[in-house]
């Protein structure tokens, strides 16, 4: 009887670690193709999906304006200092490319460095993978 109830008891114990062995860990991770930290492999959403806009500014080859100081809520992020005769890529050299996970409203200021010291100020929304362009102009 002792040995017929070890039999059973250990064919238990293999059979469920056989199925614990088979089964699949879930992952949990961002499962939002538009976040830019997607991941194909999740089952579950985690929550934590990270969503980026970028925003390009620049000036224009006949706009006759100086360096420019981008800031962005009162930080400074960047220095406009080549001129365009197009609108750049959004991965150009010389003007400021501005990527950010705050979708949120925000401030922007353009700042001329002397000798014009000209400055504006204008607000925006970044937009979720998307490259939005702005020409500074005084």
């Amino acid at each position: 009887m002792k040995m017929k109830r070890l039999i059973y008891i250990t064919a238990i114990l293999l059979l469920g670690i056989g199925i614990t062995g088979c089964m699949k860990k879930k992952k949990f991770a961002c499962t939002d193709s538009a976040a830019s930290n997607y991941d194909s492999d999740a089952d579950y959403d985690d929550g934590g999906c990270i969503y980026t806009g970028t925003l390009v500014l620049w000036k224009s080859d006949i706009s006759s304006i100086g360096d420019v100081d981008i800031l962005v809520d009162n930080v400074l992020v960047g220095t406009i200092t080549k001129d365009y005769s197009t609108v750049p890529g959004c991965a150009a050299d010389s003007c400021v490319i501005y990527i950010s996970e705050s979708l949120q409203r925000s401030t922007y200021t353009a700042r001329e460095h002397p000798p014009g010291n000209r400055t504006i100020n204008f607000l925006g929304t970044l937009v979720t993978n998307e490259c939005i362009f702005r020409e500074i102009t005084f």
